[in-house]
């Protein structure tokens, strides 16, 4: 049977000294990471290091967007948080407009197929899991207000996502006078389609 270590400690009343067991916390305090050789201590932070840099690697290969992975691109119905009288077309005749000149300039630049879903009602044919369509485009139209500038503006944010992955390939904002909105869903065209790399420029871009 072992015994427990004692060291000796108070007296009793005969004389004889009292025993206790001994506290290893000091012991242990003894052999932390400051006790370590300096070769030791390296060692374990370098590999912390190493595995930090692959965990952050993982996250950002595992969010990065998928560049020319798409042949087939739906144009979602344009969502219009405007009130009347914002536009100088009603709201429904300006979601239309709108989602055509993306389309347009979208296509011309990436060169594939993309469609305009005019109807909510069909928007559930479009998420089904065997739809011809790959990726997914959205935008909304918001009205702001600039206290800076005593006016209001037009907000537009779009994005396409792509359907098997779920993860937005190009994000897209502009900020501008209600007049410029069809000159923005051009750029928008544009500038989506060069970040996902169907751009001629985009390569360069991307590596400057």
């Amino acid at each position: 049977m072992l015994q427990e270590e004692t060291v000796p400690t108070d007296e009793r009343q005969d004389g004889s000294a009292l025993e206790k067991p001994v506290d290893d916390g000091d012991a242990g305090q003894r052999g932390g990471f400051k006790a370590q050789p300096p070769w030791l201590r390296f060692l374990l932070i370098v590999s912390v290091t190493a595995m930090i840099i692959g965990i952050v690697r993982c996250s950002i290969e595992s969010t990065a967007p998928v560049a020319q992975a798409v042949s087939s691109v739906a144009v979602m119905p344009v969502r219009v948080q405007a009130p009347d009288g914002f536009f100088t077309q009603p709201g429904d005749s300006v979601a239309i407009m709108a989602a055509k000149w993306f389309t347009r300039s979208f296509a011309r630049e990436s060169g594939i197929q993309v469609d305009i879903i005019r109807s909510e009602d069909e928007i559930p044919g479009v998420l089904r899991e065997d739809a011809p369509y790959d990726g997914l485009a959205y935008f909304t139209l918001e009205r702001s207000y600039d206290a800076e500038k005593e006016e209001y503006r037009l907000l537009i944010h779009g994005e396409i996502v792509h359907t098997e992955t779920k993860r937005a390939m190009a994000i897209v904002d502009y900020d501008a006078p209600p007049s410029f909105l069809y000159r923005r869903m051009t750029e928008a065209g544009e500038d989506v389609a060069r970040r996902m790399g169907y751009a001629p420029g985009a390569e360069a871009e991307a590596e400057g």
